[in-house]
């Protein structure tokens, strides 16, 4: 009979492979690799039915996806549009299930880890080469979160030294400059707080966890009204003033988006627009994104849509403080932090990079298979 963690460990690769060839080659062949994704993102879905009934308790933790994946498909059907960001959300469901039920070895992380980074590195490569017509911003993130799923399975092998978090956060500093992605050094210090913060103060630490959870979470709603009254908070010279040789500024047209969403919110705050209403459908002359997680799912699907959102991130930190391994913990809270405040920014794990997302929700996957508290869902190899 074969392993069935084997033939997890292979829907999990082919569905980083899928991320790759989209990041890759996505904008060349857009028809041919949505076609390749649809077919690979739909097989832990598949397997996750199969399995259902046998494993139903492993399902609690992921009861605000489910509802949000139930509120973007009665939206859909409401609006006849939106069927796709509900499939997402499904898939996001089967990722987190099933790598949650497999019995992974260390090895098989190890593998998953590296792999992904290879990933991560190649597509710098075809970046550096002009291959790929994919922007900057969307290559570096891949890299970027593969590299940090890469330490955790070094934290999973043994206890890393804040001495070589520190070479990490210098070598991805580094990155970041080269490719001038900006966003990742906010990225980088949230982690880097986060993880040095709860080493300092051990013995606090889920007190020292949720005091940055609220500092994270209240922060998200503070970036929005800072971009939609940016020139009451900073002068117009400091704008101009040339924060980076790039000639770029703090002005990256959010001041322009954000009020805007946040008007079209206002106007149907409960259950918003639709599931598969979009910025630009509002303003075709324009390609505009919302440039924020938290304001799309509030323009499709309102205030209740952000909410089971926030409620499934709730649920994941909550098991997140409850591992006993400081390592793995600190690395684990620190990434969850760090990506929960840069969707402030951009829309990655759901909808337009979904690519990148998916490595943040296999990374999550496989941290929660350490919380003390899921031991007894832990069922190793499905029978």
């Amino acid at each position: 009979m074969v392993n069935f963690s084997w033939v997890a460990f292979g829907v999990i690769v082919s569905i980083l492979f899928a991320g790759f060839i989209d990041l890759s080659l996505g904008a060349q062949y857009y028809s041919q690799i949505l076609i390749i994704k649809a077919v690979i993102y739909s097989a832990p879905v598949l397997i996750c039915f199969r399995f259902y009934y046998f494993h139903r308790e492993s399902v609690k933790l992921l009861t605000p996806v489910i509802l949000l994946f139930i509120l973007y498909t009665v939206s859909a059907i409401w609006g006849s549009s939106g069927f796709a960001h509900a499939y997402q959300i499904l898939i996001v469901c089967s990722i987190l299930y099933l790598v949650k039920i497999v019995n992974f070895t260390k090895s098989q992380i190890v593998y998953l880890s590296t792999i992904a980074f290879s990933l991560g590195i190649l597509l710098l490569v075809i970046d550096f080469l002009g291959i790929s017509e994919r922007s900057k911003n969307a290559i570096s993130s891949y890299f970027f979160y593969s590299a940090f799923f890469y330490l955790l399975s070094r934290s999973i092998l043994s206890k890393v030294s804040s001495i070589k978090i520190i070479f990490f956060l210098a070598g991805l500093t580094i990155q970041s400059f080269l490719w001038d992605v900006r966003a990742q050094l906010l990225q980088i210090v949230i982690f880097g707080v986060t993880y040095f913060t709860a080493v300092l103060w051990l013995e606090c630490k889920n007190k020292v966890y949720n005091l940055i959870f609220i500092i994270i979470l209240f922060g998200i709603p503070c970036v929005v009204w800072m971009y939609s009254n940016i020139d009451l908070v900073i002068s117009e010279s400091q704008l101009l003033g040339g924060l980076d040789e790039s000639g770029r500024t703090l002005k990256s047209g959010r001041q322009i988006i954000w009020p805007i969403l946040t008007d079209l919110i206002s106007q149907k705050p409960l259950l918003g627009w639709g599931g598969g209403a979009l910025l630009r459908e509002f303003y075709s002359d324009e390609s505009w994104s919302a440039h924020n997680l938290y304001l799309q799912i509030m323009l499709q699907t309102g205030i209740l849509g952000v909410a089971l959102l926030l409620w499934l991130f709730w649920k994941i930190w909550q098991r997140l403080i409850g591992i006993e391994d400081d390592s793995i913990r600190a690395v684990g809270c620190a990434f969850f932090l760090m990506i929960m405040f840069h969707n402030a920014f951009e829309v990655i794990l759901l909808q337009n990079l979904f690519s990148i997302g998916i490595l943040f929700w296999i990374f999550i996957g496989i941290v929660l298979k350490f919380n003390s508290q899921l031991e007894r869902y832990n069922f190793g190899v499905v029978k």
